[in-house]
């Protein structure tokens, strides 16, 4: 079982070694125990976390200060829900908490990939076109899938503060619509990635 986890966490780059580049040597290097590279995958997520909160510090300023503060707090309970989803594959197991980080690191990136858009303006997704398959997805997939519906309800309270507070900033109604195009882009992905999960 270990080895099959070490094994799928290390399969492709993740963005706790995006972050950490070191962590795979951390993870090869004499680490005999769970507990050890358990450590291991919780100093990636720090470092994403700090990552993250620089850019956060960075942006955080502009625009509405009470509507900023509410985008973070929705954000910090949809990463709860998100990551405590896909760790519950692994309950009760030993590899649960490096399951638990690498999603933690994975949600930080993505939302400063987010943030980094406010500071480098990217090519924005057709809003209509990724919310369209936002919702065939949705509705061909997980319509039935309770225990994802919870993180999906934490991610629209996400979305919606994320935009209103974006909202507040120069160009106003622009950069909520492209706001919307893009924290749903990125909710695709993450979707699929969740319907791999057993």
């Amino acid at each position: 079982m270990l080895l099959f986890l070490h094994a799928a966490l290390a399969a492709e780059p993740s963005a706790a070694v995006r972050c950490f580049p070191e962590l795979q040597a951390c993870y090869e290097d004499g680490q005999e125990t769970q507990l050890a590279l358990n450590l291991c995958s919780h100093r990636a997520s720090r470092i994403c976390e700090a990552e993250r909160e620089a850019v956060t510090a960075r942006v955080g300023w502009r625009g509405d200060e009470a509507r900023f503060d509410a985008a973070v707090a929705a954000w910090q309970t949809y990463r709860q829900k998100r990551c405590d989803l896909r760790a519950s594959a692994w309950e009760g197991g030993s590899g649960q908490p490096m399951v638990y980080h690498h999603c933690w690191a994975e949600m930080d990136m993505a939302r400063k990939e987010e943030l980094m858009r406010l500071v480098r303006p990217a090519n924005t997704p057709d809003l209509a076109a990724v919310d369209a398959k936002l919702n065939a997805l949705w509705k061909q997939v997980y319509k039935d899938a309770k225990p994802l519906l919870e993180v999906q309800r934490a991610w629209l309270a996400y979305r919606d503060a994320e935009c209103a507070w974006e909202a507040t900033l120069p160009g106003g109604e622009a950069k909520k619509d492209a706001c919307l195009a893009s924290l749903t882009a990125t909710r695709n992905v993450q979707l699929a990635e969740d319907g791999e999960e057993p």
